[in-house]
């Protein structure tokens, strides 16, 4: 499982107001169900633009990781999509990926 939370540790009220060149921490939770050892990593993009990395993080099975990821947006903008995509025993594609819609204020 993949999972982004709220200001008060909900899966509602995301950070959704950013400021350019300011960093905002996002609340992110990963449970390993995969029945085996695994290694993840953990990107955030605003459209082609990589704003924030997390990891490696290496869980066994059924173990349960919370913590915080880091972005820093550099250009401003309304409604832009932010992803953030975790990849499992880092290869090119996602694993998983998670969609939020931001405002980016100059």
């Amino acid at each position: 499982e993949f999972y982004v939370l709220g200001a008060h540790k909900t899966l509602q009220d995301y950070p959704t107001n950013l400021r350019g060149g300011e960093a905002q921490d996002y609340n992110v939770g990963i449970i390993n169900r995969e029945k085996e050892t695994v290694t993840y990593l953990i990107r955030a993009f605003l459209g082609n633009a990589e704003v924030g990395s997390l990891g490696p993080l290496t869980l066994s099975d059924g173990v349960t990781w919370e913590g915080e990821i880091n972005v820093t947006p550099a250009a401003a903008g309304d409604q832009q999509k932010l992803e953030l995509r975790l990849y499992r025993n880092p290869v090119s594609e996602p694993y998983h990926t998670l969609y939020l819609f931001v405002d980016v204020r100059p």
